[in-house]
C-alpha cells in the first residue's frame, strides 16, 4: 500500500497569508463570561482578569456568545449587546448605551 500523497493544489488555495500576531504571546480563554450573576460566567471574567493583571495579553472568548436574564430567558449577545455589569469600566457598548 502506498502512503497518501499531497494534493497539486498549495496551501494559499486554501489559506491565504495572515498577518504578524499583534504580541509575542497571548492567551485566548474560553468560556461564557456574559451573565452578570453566573458563577461559573464569574469565574472566567476573574480568571481572565487575573492573567491580564500580571500582563499578559488575554482574547476573551465565548462558547455560545449567549446571556441569560433574571428571568431564565436566553438572549444573544450580539443583538442585545453586553450587560454593563459585564463590561470593563471605561467600556461603552456599542452605539454609546
Amino acid at each position: 500500500m502506498e502512503a497518501p500523497t499531497r494534493p497539486k493544489d498549495t496551501d494559499a488555495e486554501f489559506a491565504p497569508g495572515g498577518k504578524p500576531a499583534a504580541h509575542r504571546f497571548a492567551v485566548m480563554y474560553q468560556g461564557e463570561y456574559e451573565t452578570p450573576w453566573d458563577g461559573t460566567a464569574v469565574a472566567v471574567r476573574l480568571h481572565a482578569r487575573a492573567l491580564a493583571a500580571v500582563g499578559i495579553p488575554v482574547f476573551l472568548k465565548s462558547f455560545t456568545g449567549s446571556v441569560i436574564d433574571e428571568h431564565g430567558g436566553v438572549g444573544s449577545v450580539h443583538i442585545g449587546g453586553l450587560p454593563a455589569d459585564v463590561r470593563l469600566p471605561g467600556r461603552e457598548a456599542p452605539g454609546g448605551a
